[in-house]
């Protein structure tokens, strides 16, 4: 096997060690021979048995040809890992286990050499958690979103602090603000959740506090020999302070019944909702990242006259669009004449909220059209925004559309496209960027004048 015929990890820098020395275990795992390369186990692959002598008897030499077979077996597998290591090895690395020719020890040789130290490996961690915080930059969205479950598990590997799953999640609804608005829009709402719930268990906690507190001072109004040495805050209890057993002696019963409150309240006031209560894991995030994500358009132009159906079929469908005005006019009133002539029922496309009906009729879009007392749904409003930031098309259609119709454009439109900028307006900046681009002469055209020229003058001209 060559360097050419695989694709497999590479050991070529110390930063290689971690995914490499992952392939080598897998490898040896999936072939049941790991215990005899661990560099931390002590079984080596040997063959112990003698071979019988010739006098032996039959059972004596299949079983000893049994255990020859295994032991081939086992050391075919073993061989496959040894030459992994030297295929994937370069050969600057390759230096440190010169002489050594079993699995294990070479392991141990580049371990001791080559291995990164637990700082280098958590400030790789740190440093490959800030590279992503910062957004799919020259990478592809596909490689940069199989890179976050790697981070989680390396940060769970290492221990490192202040780095939890949760924490890595919320960098990662952060980084696809722009990438996926509707994915961002429905991961806040459930941070706002988790917000709502932990603010609920302060107030909660509060309820109880002042609760108990009147139920003290009531108890200690009405028996005074029982009654307590004042209350505790729960600002001030320590955690000693849940070690106060209730067989205590000199204890009164109702300092007994507050310590036993103080400690319930002490308890509660622990809780703290996150993101990770809610079972929200890096891979939920990525599984509707994916799902949420708006979709591609292709860019790709051809002409005109290589125009084609590219294997769709041309059907009545096709030729109708959601909005009726957005088509010619001698295209409409064929396909009009068609309608009538055939009597069949028109069906109207999906609009960008993802409902069969004309713009004009959309909530989302008119919102002049939607009852009293309507709210929009954050995640389809979110989706019909991208839509229209990401269609030019798709917006100048539904702009033209509304012009004709005399109806005002959502709030939320974008702001480089004038809203209430008049149908004629349009028309003459549309016939003096037509003209300007006819005035333009072609390359094909032109020519050189004066090629033949000369500037020289003859010395007997004059004479």
């Amino acid at each position: 096997m060559s360097f050419k015929d695989h694709n497999l990890p590479m050991l070529n820098s110390r930063d290689d060690w971690t995914d490499w020395i992952n392939s080598i275990e897998d490898l040896a795992v999936r072939n049941d021979v790991w215990n005899y390369c661990d560099p931390e186990g002590i079984d080596n692959l040997e063959f112990t048995a003698r071979k019988p002598p010739d006098s032996a008897s039959k059972d004596t030499v299949q079983r000893y040809q049994v255990l020859q077979a295994i032991y081939d077996s086992g050391k075919k597998k073993y061989d496959k890992v040894s030459e992994r290591i030297d295929i994937t090895v370069c050969a600057e690395f390759k230096q440190h286990y010169l002489g050594i020719h079993n699995v294990r020890g070479k392991l141990i040789a580049l371990a001791e050499s080559i291995q990164p130290t637990a700082k280098d490996q958590k400030q790789n961690v740190r440093a490959e958690f800030e590279k992503l915080k910062k957004g799919v930059g020259n990478t592809g969205l596909d490689k940069w979103l199989s890179r976050w479950p790697a981070l989680v598990n390396n940060a769970k590997r290492y221990k490192i602090e202040n780095l939890s799953e949760s924490q890595i999640c919320e960098a990662f609804v952060e980084a696809s603000r722009d990438l996926n608005p509707p994915f961002y829009n429905y991961m806040k709402s459930k941070e706002a959740q988790v917000e709502s719930d932990t603010s609920l268990i302060k107030e909660m906690a509060r309820a109880m506090e002042t609760i108990s507190g009147a139920f003290i001072t009531a108890l200690n109004e009405i028996n005074l020999n029982h009654a307590s040495n004042g209350s505790v805050s729960i600002d001030n209890l320590s955690a000693t302070d849940s070690d106060v057993t209730e067989d205590d002696a000199d204890i009164t019963i109702v300092q007994r019944a507050q310590n036993r409150i103080n400690n319930t309240l002490r308890s509660f006031h622990r809780l703290n909702p996150t993101l990770s209560d809610k079972r929200i894991t890096i891979g939920f995030c990525i599984k509707q990242f994916r799902t949420m994500a708006p979709p591609r358009e292709k860019t790709a132009r051809g002409r005109a006259a290589h125009a084609t159906l590219q294997g769709r079929k041309q059907d009545l469908d096709s030729g109708l669009s959601d909005d009726e005005d957005s088509q010619p006019k001698r295209k409409r009133q064929r396909v009009d004449s068609n309608l009538t002539t055939t009597n069949s029922q028109i069906t109207l496309r999906d609009c960008v909220c993802g409902l069969a009906h004309k713009y004009a009729d959309c909530r989302y879009l008119n919102p002049s059209s939607a009852p009293s007392g309507w709210t929009p749904i954050v995640q389809v409003k979110s989706r019909v925004i991208t839509a229209i930031k990401g269609s030019k098309r798709l917006r100048t259609n539904i702009e033209k559309n509304f012009q004709r119709n005399k109806i005002a454009l959502p709030d939320y439109w974008p702001a480089d496209t004038p809203k209430n900028q008049p149908e004629n307006a349009i028309q003459e900046s549309n016939s003096s960027t037509s003209t300007s681009a006819t005035s333009r002469s072609r390359a094909s055209f032109a020519t050189s004048r004066f090629a033949f020229g000369t500037s020289t003058e003859d010395e007997y001209d004059h004479c």
